[in-house]
């Protein structure tokens, strides 16, 4: 039996893909837009007057500033455009032929829809609560937007199933199937089998409690699957209400699932929280002063997110 499960971080995976399907030629003009009218005084000043909003530069270090990048240049495109026809003599005749390329904006546009797809994705996968199986769901429907999308071509696809492959494992299938939220529905049979099969050589005794789950009988009585249920019952919670009911080894198998975290992304949040509590300066700090010093900065910045998704609603 297998104590601990080996699997890569989604989401470094899903910044890789965004790597993958990085067109140079668009991201090296936006920028040169974007780093003019930063640099610039008299360019800047005469977007800021305009209205315009921050521009954001793309860093490679850091995920999804492109999306960002492409998104603030879209959304402030108008405004770029109109500096640059009311002040033609003073803005640099190359960015104004950048700016005015209609074909640039709508490639940039089809290009920032990928991107946003992943985006939005990396950034559920790399919360400290986000589990393998709740991973896997979102990196199925990753899949689905790509197959659906017509002017999604199809060597993007292919590196969207290539990187698929290396987040995924029998584990993360077995989350999934495991998960009273998503019960395998979007699962392909092949991949049903390698979480069936993942069982009956690892965990064989959990096996009548999985085929009982799957089947809905008892003691997975039909209202554990309400609408209710799925909507507001946490994975942990639901195996927790059925201890007494399942065997040991099904129990241990569903809490070391869904407590399995699709990223490391928390973890590197942390020894960063651990960096800023126990300075060069304030290094004399005992260990447990310390992790209750991190404990409560990570409190606070909590806090501070919460406060300002609160106010942009």
């Amino acid at each position: 039996m297998p104590d601990i499960i080996t699997y890569g971080c989604s989401a470094h995976i899903l910044n890789l893909l965004a790597h993958n399907i990085e067109i140079p030629e668009i991201k090296e003009q936006v920028k040169t837009i974007m780093k003019y009218f930063r640099n610039t005084h008299f360019a800047a000043a005469k977007y800021k007057e305009a209205g315009g909003k921050a521009l954001i530069m793309p860093q490679d270090v850091r995920w999804n500033t492109l999306t960002d990048c492409l998104e603030s240049y879209i959304n402030n495109w108008h405004i770029l455009s109109k500096v640059c026809t009311d002040n033609r003599v003073a803005i640099s005749p190359d960015i104004s032929s950048k700016i005015n390329d209609v074909n640039l904006k709508v490639k940039a546009t089809d290009y920032l829809e990928k991107l946003k797809i992943i985006s939005v994705a990396l950034d559920k996968i790399q919360r400290d609560c986000c589990t393998i199986g709740e991973a896997t769901e979102i990196w199925i429907k990753i899949i689905n937007h790509f197959k659906l999308q017509y002017n999604f071509s199809e060597s993007d696809l292919k590196c969207v199933l290539q990187r698929f492959k290396m987040a995924m494992t029998p584990a993360h299938y077995l989350a999934n199937l495991l998960d009273h939220r998503f019960r395998e529905l979007q699962l392909r049979e092949e991949q049903l089998d390698e979480a069936m099969e993942y069982i009956n050589l690892y965990h064989p005794a959990a096996m009548p409690d999985v085929i009982s789950y799957r089947a809905k009988t008892s003691p997975f009585k039909y209202y554990l699957f309400s609408e209710e249920s799925i909507k507001n019952v946490k994975p942990i919670t639901w195996w927790l209400a059925l201890k007494e009911n399942i065997n040991t080894v099904t129990f241990d198998l569903a809490i070391q699932l869904h407590t399995a975290i699709a990223s490391s992304a928390g973890i590197e949040r942390l020894f960063s929280a651990f960096g800023l509590v126990h300075t060069k300066l304030r290094n004399r700090l005992g260990v447990e002063k310390a992790s209750k010093l991190v404990i409560i900065l990570k409190a606070l910045n909590k806090k501070v997110d919460k406060t300002e998704i609160e106010t942009s609603n």
